[in-house]
């Protein structure tokens, strides 16, 4: 339930965070054009960047830490480490949730909805896993890892699981394969590769799904113009990783390639990641010997005994762990988030809080916020705002309504806040 009103008629005046006395402004009043210049805490401890040249398509010039350092000055205990430079914490003891999400059946639809093709987890991922091995681009040994929304429900059933009793702890049932809406894989990179070949891969991944599953035979131009719902790709310095949307309404499948990435998440809460690799080489190997001894109809269950490690992009996975389980919104750089104000109000929307400070994480979110959208028109952040909450349709009007809040608390900091503010509520109330 949300603590403020969804669209108060008058505008309080927020309370500004305390002021260090070496930053104190002058007595003179603050104009809502110069809020630029507003410093409401002591940002040079922050480290802040010049954000001059960032642009509201490009966050390759973000110079957040690169993931490697998340083994670095860690204070959890580190057993080994493995070649894509994330300490390994962690093993997944209970695997079963992961098996059911492996094996569940999706539906990707072409963008006009009139082609389907429905495939398990674990088909498309050996798809895309044989594609690159049949043209020559290496994937780490470690390489395949599930992340984001559905590796944290994952990791949270884990921490409440009674080995005991085989349930979770009371009030928190076993997670619903079914009611997953959000997939989320990377694969990573041994090598840097043209991404516009990784592209071209993809598109012989999902034409051979065609001809496998439906008998279909169509062009790889075709595929991408009807499946890729949405294609990205950064190759800027220590940015070099691509992005594809698949999916249905009901169900979206991100597969990222990453070579190297600046920032692999946003909150501590989602900087979990879970190998595939060792249950997807149990399955093909499981899956052969049932062929040869043509069992067809039973389904193949995974080897339980495969370990399954699970890493943290967050510099200390204890912490991490903490946050989780406590549903708060901590990392370690508001201001370097893509999007971060959208990020920000979907955990919100989620159910997760803040612990403290959760004014000045705010202020650095909107003042991010105004620095990526500040000189483009209303239409292009209602149009990405549009985008972000289409998916996550479940929280959409709950994303909605705290971002409007937030702003409001700090509408006096810029001038264009009550225009967005009211783009916000026509995107609220809008027929659909």
């Amino acid at each position: 339930m949300l603590t403020a009103p969804l669209l108060p008629t008058t505008l309080p005046t927020p309370p500004i965070p305390p002021l260090t006395p070496s930053t104190s402004p002058s007595s003179s009043p603050i104009k809502p054009q110069d809020y630029a210049s507003l410093k409401p805490l002591d940002y040079a401890s922050l480290k802040p960047q010049d954000y001059a040249s960032l642009k509201a398509q490009d966050y390759a010039s973000f110079k957040a830490q690169d993931y490697a350092h998340s083994t670095a000055n860690s204070g959890s205990a580190v057993s080994n480490s493995n070649p894509t430079g994330l300490g390994v914490t962690r093993t997944l003891s209970y695997t079963r949730s992961l098996e059911n999400i492996l094996y569940r059946n999706i539906t990707l639809t072409s963008k006009t909805n009139s082609l389907r093709l429905i495939v398990s987890v674990l088909e498309l991922l050996f798809a895309f896993k044989n594609a690159f091995k049949r043209y020559g681009i290496p994937i780490l040994e470690s390489g395949i890892h599930l992340i984001g929304s559905t590796a944290t429900a994952i990791i949270l059933e884990q921490e409440n699981f009674n080995p005991t009793s085989g349930s979770s702890s009371p009030g928190l049932p076993i997670l619903n394969p079914d009611v997953i809406n959000d997939l989320d894989f990377v694969f990573r990179l041994q090598n840097a590769e043209k991404f516009s070949d990784i592209l071209q891969i993809q598109e012989f991944a999902l034409c051979s799904l065609l001809k496998t599953k439906r008998n279909m035979i169509i062009s790889p131009y075709d595929c991408y113009t009807m499946f890729f719902h949405s294609a990205f790709c950064m190759d800027h310095n220590e940015d070099k990783w691509s992005l594809i949307s698949l999916g249905s309404p009901e169900t979206t499948v991100d597969i990222k390639v990453v070579y190297s990435c600046s920032r692999m998440y946003a909150f501590s809460i989602d900087s979990f990641e879970i190998e595939l690799d060792a249950l997807l080489n149990s399955a093909k190997k499981i899956t052969q010997r049932k062929y040869k001894q043509l069992e067809y109809k039973q389904p193949v269950r995974l080897d339980s005994s495969v370990p399954v490690k699970v890493h943290s992009n967050y510099p200390n996975f204890d912490e991490a762990l903490f946050h989780l389980r406590h549903r708060l919104i901590m990392t370690d750089n508001f201001s370097t988030i893509h999007h971060g104000l959208f990020r920000y109000c979907l955990e919100l929307a989620r159910g997760y809080h803040s612990l403290d400070n959760n004014l000045v994480h705010e202020w650095e979110l909107v003042k991010h916020f105004w620095e990526e959208f500040g000189q483009v028109d209303v239409s292009v952040v209602t149009k990405s705002l549009a985008k972000f909450v289409a998916k996550h349709r479940k929280h959409w009007f709950c994303i909605l309504t705290q971002m409007h809040y937030v702003i409001s608390r700090f509408s006096q900091y810029h001038p264009r806040s009550f225009e967005v503010m009211e783009a916000i509520f026509k995107l609220m109330f809008r027929k659909t």
